[in-house]
C-alpha cells in the first residue's frame, strides 16, 4: 500500500502541494516532504465509527502538508478498512475517483508484478482547462448574464489562515425531519459515501 501511495505521490504534483499566505492570498508551493505512508491500526467493527471520526477530525496544515492521509484498519479475519482523506483544495470528487482507481491499480500491479506501470498522464490540468471549449449552452449563457464579471472565490470560514475570522452574514436553517426520513437520508448518504 505504501508503495502504491508513493506511485500516486510521484505521479500527481497536486498531492505534493502546500499553500501559504502571501500578500493576503493563498499561494501554491511544492511541498518538501516524503510520500505519506498508511497509518496502520488494529480495530474491531464496533470501534470503526470512533476511529473514522478521529481520522476525519484531525486538521490539515495547509502550509506544511501533506494534504493526503491514509489509515488502514485491520479488523481481523482478513477484513480491512481503508480510510483515505484528501483536502478539498487539492482534489475534487472527480479527482478523488481517479486517485482511488489509480491507488488500487498501482497496488494490484505491485502485488502481482512487483512494479507499477500506470499509463502516462498526458498534459497538465492547465492544458486541459485551456483546451476546453467556450461554454455555449443555454445554462452557461444564463449564468454569464447573471455574473458578467468573474466572481471572487468564496472564502470559507477558517480555511487557510487559522487566525482569520469568518465573514458573514451567516444563517442557520433548522429543519425537523421525521425519524424514518432522516434514517433513509443517512442510509443513502452512506451508500453514496457522502455526508
Amino acid at each position: 500500500l505504501d508503495q502504491a501511495l508513493k506511485v500516486l505521490f510521484d505521479r500527481h504534483a497536486m498531492l505534493r502541494a502546500v499553500f501559504r499566505w502571501e500578500g493576503g492570498k493563498p499561494v501554491q508551493f511544492p511541498g518538501e516532504f516524503p510520500a505519506p505512508r498508511a497509518e496502520r491500526r488494529s480495530a474491531n467493527a464496533a470501534e470503526l465509527d470512533r476511529i473514522e471520526g478521529e481520522f476525519r477530525a484531525a486538521p490539515f496544515d495547509l502550509a506544511a502538508g501533506p494534504l493526503l492521509r491514509v489509515r488502514l484498519c485491520d479488523l481481523g479475519e482478513s477484513r480491512w478498512c481503508l480510510m483515505l482523506r484528501v483536502h478539498h483544495i487539492i482534489a475534487d470528487a472527480w479527482s478523488l475517483q481517479t486517485l482511488i482507481t489509480e491507488l488500487f491499480e498501482a497496488h494490484g500491479q505491485l502485488r502481482d508484478f512487483g512494479v507499477a506501470s500506470l499509463e502516462r498522464i498526458q498534459g497538465t490540468f492547465e492544458d486541459c482547462v485551456r483546451a476546453m471549449p467556450v461554454p455555449t449552452s443555454e445554462s452557461d449563457r444564463f449564468w454569464r448574464s447573471v455574473f458578467p464579471k468573474p466572481v471572487d472565490p468564496l472564502p470559507l470560514p477558517f480555511d487557510g489562515d487559522p487566525k482569520a475570522e469568518p465573514t458573514g452574514p451567516f444563517r442557520t436553517l433548522q429543519v425537523d425531519l421525521e425519524p424514518q426520513v432522516a434514517e433513509r437520508i443517512r442510509r443513502r448518504a452512506t451508500e453514496w459515501g457522502v455526508t
